[in-house]
C-alpha cells in the first residue's frame, strides 16, 4: 500500500504504507490513514511528531552500542 500526503501549500509525498502509518501512530493518530488531517491539528500533530523522533534519536545510540556489543 501506498499513502500519498497531499497540500496546496507543497508537492505531494508518496510513502510505504507501513512508514506512512508509523508517522501517523507517531502524530497522535490510531493505526489506520485518516481522510485529512485538519489545518487546526497540524500544530498539536507536528509537536507529537518532533517529540518522538527525538525520543527515537535518544534511544538509537544506546541501541546501537548493544548490537556492537553482541557482535
Amino acid at each position: 500500500m501506498l499513502v500519498t500526503f497531499t497540500t496546496n501549500a507543497h508537492a505531494d509525498t508518496t510513502l510505504f504504507g507501513d512508514v506512512a502509518l508509523a508517522l501517523l501512530k507517531m502524530m497522535g493518530h490510531s493505526a489506520t490513514v485518516p481522510g485529512a488531517i485538519l489545518a487546526a491539528d497540524v500544530p498539536a500533530a507536528l509537536s507529537r511528531l518532533t517529540a518522538a523522533i527525538e525520543s527515537e534519536k535518544a534511544s538509537s545510540p544506546v541501541e546501537d552500542k548493544m548490537r556492537m556489543s553482541r557482535s
